[in-house]
């Protein structure tokens, strides 16, 4: 704890230390400043922030250098800390050293106007607007989500900025995914949770959840509709936690057999705790004696073809609350026969490529 707070303390004191040698950074809250980076008149205004010194393209790239090693710092600390405000300010930092390296020259053939030369103000404009899509784009590709350009735009209303901002993000997250793993698939990745990312930012979320899932015995793994004691003590010993527990029925003259319910393991031990009244006797486990336990079974248990992705299946255990149940199961069924499962555990330590 205390090698936490000391931690979170130096950076601190650095952070105010050095952002206090830069006046474009110094005393500005991070809303401020990209509302400034974003101001058509910062140009025209260079000595109210600009060190004396090295002049304004110096002072951006310092403060440019400044916001990444202190972002990275803040990042690293045992604290939350989020990452899409100072990544826009990164990008408009950056868009801003960019723009102002090229010559002046350039710009103003780039920017000629019909009505005369072009002045401090357009430029400044222009170097705002830059400002914008390099936030946006560097955002993008920080967090691989296209709802930062969608944001800005929105809430800005620049006409005819929709192309530019669109083109940038596009080419940002493309050049992106050659780097690195999105922010957040990076910590999942770093915790050891690597199936996230894997289904979610690679060509391992098109793969068939035949060729991953496990097989099934249907002898061992799986309970008849009407279960011995034996059986449900076979199966309740051998399983941990609230993992799904399939129902199966065998098909006349087959080795195969249907899915037709599921139980959990703990639901199954409720049933064995309220009294067996015949261990000889097998029960019917959708016909049980007490009426209170019909809602034990589920009729209803989540299945999927062979063909199925890994990327639906992610989806759909997310949309079924499977995400909060780190056991829950997806049954692989082929034309209603039972042939393996996935579950949601396997998934998240799947493999990252």
């Amino acid at each position: 704890m205390w090698r936490d707070i000391f931690l979170v303390a130096v950076v601190t004191c650095l952070n105010s230390i050095l952002s206090a040698k830069l006046p474009l950074l110094h005393g500005k809250s991070q809303p401020a400043l990209l509302s400034m980076l974003f101001d058509k008149h910062l140009w025209t205004k260079t000595e109210e922030w600009s060190l004396e010194s090295v002049g304004p393209e110096c002072t951006l790239g310092l403060c440019l250098l400044f916001k990444v090693v202190m972002t990275t710092l803040a990042l690293s600390l045992p604290t939350p800390t989020g990452v899409v405000a100072p990544s826009m300010i990164m990008g408009g930092l950056l868009a801003h050293c960019m723009a102002s390296v090229v010559p002046r020259d350039y710009w103003d053939m780039f920017l000629t106007m019909d009505d005369g030369p072009v002045t401090d103000q357009v430029y400044s404009a222009f170097l705002a607007r830059s400002a914008i899509v390099g936030a946006c784009a560097f955002s993008v590709g920080v967090c691989r989500t296209f709802a930062m350009a969608i944001t800005v735009f929105e809430l800005l209303a620049i006409p005819d900025s929709v192309v530019s901002l669109s083109c940038a993000c596009l080419v940002s997250i493309g050049v992106a995914n050659r780097v690195a793993l999105p922010f957040f698939d990076r910590n999942l990745v770093s915790k050891g949770i690597t199936g996230v990312p894997a289904l979610t930012s690679t060509d391992h979320s098109l793969t068939a959840v035949a060729t991953l899932m496990h097989r099934i015995d249907l002898e061992k793994d799986c309970l008849q509709v009407h279960a011995t004691y034996e059986q449900v003590t076979t199966i309740v010993e051998s399983t941990h936690g609230e993992i799904d527990i399939p129902i199966i029925q065998n098909l006349p003259g087959s080795i195969d057999a249907i899915l037709v319910g599921s139980i959990t393991r703990t639901k199954l031990q409720k049933i064995m705790d309220d009294g067996w009244e015949n261990e000889d006797e097998p029960i019917d486990l959708f016909e049980l004696p007490d009426p209170t336990q019909a809602s034990l079974v589920n009729r209803t248990p989540l299945a999927v073809p062979p063909d199925t992705t890994m990327r639906e299946v992610y989806i759909m255990l997310r949309v079924t609350g499977g995400i909060f149940r780190r056991q829950m199961r997806t049954f692989v069924t082929q034309h209603s026969r039972l042939v393996g499962s996935v579950d949601f555990q396997h998934l998240l330590i799947l493999k990252h490529d």
